[in-house]
Formats: C-alpha cells, structure tokens, sequence
C-alpha cells in the first residue's frame, strides 16, 4: 500500500488513487461512514468483508471480477458498482443479498440482480 494514503477508516478516501489491491486482512472496523474505492485498477474486495455497515460504497470505475468481499454487508444507504459488472453472483443468502433492498443500487449502476442470485 502506498504510505500517502489517508487511514481514516470510517472515511476512507482512496479514490483514484492507482490501486490495484486492498489488503487481504480484514478491515480495522465493521461500520464506516464511506468507501471511496472509486476510479482505481481494483478487481477484488475480499479486505471489505468483516465491513457490515456502511453509508455509501462508492467502487465504480475499477476492474472488479469479485464482490465476495462485500457479503457481510447487511446495511448501507447508496452502493455504487460499474453496471457492466459480471463476475460471479453472490449466493442469495448472504447478508448483502438477504439484508441490502433494491432502493440502495442507484439507476446507472450496477443493480442488486446483478450482484446476487435469486432467491
């Protein structure tokens, strides 16, 4: 990781930024306020998976071929992913699938029948 990048952990602020990977260890806290994730070469997210609650997620423009990272995420407000997102699908019994509702996926990104199976 680059030592300039900002560790405010409930803002973490990482947009364009260059990155490629998130460290595989789990992340420091369960709740943030936002994930500027945004505008990097990111493809996993498997270091966001002890997150469980966040305002907005924002990882849109990056190369993501997994969101497994995201599984545990039962609450958040705005999720913002690239809407030709088509990795695997997340089981529909995940926390983010069972607990996230439509209204969190906003028009012009991906949508939740993207991101989960069906039920």
């Amino acid at each position: 990781m680059d030592k300039e990048l900002e560790n405010n952990w409930r803002n973490l602020l990482w947009a364009n930024k260059g990155l490629r990977y998130l460290p595989d260890a789990p992340y420091p806290i369960t709740s943030v306020n936002a994930l500027f994730l945004n505008d990097n070469k990111l493809t996993k997210v498997d270091g966001l998976s002890n997150i469980t609650n966040a305002t907005n997620i924002y990882l849109h423009a990056n190369q993501l071929t997994n969101v497994n990272g995201l599984s545990n995420l039962t609450s958040a407000h705005n999720i913002y992913l690239d809407k030709t997102y088509s990795g695997p699908k997340l089981s529909a019994n995940t926390r983010f699938c069972a607990y996230n509702p439509d209204s969190v996926f906003p028009v012009g990104y991906a949508q939740k029948s993207q991101l989960c199976e069906s039920p």
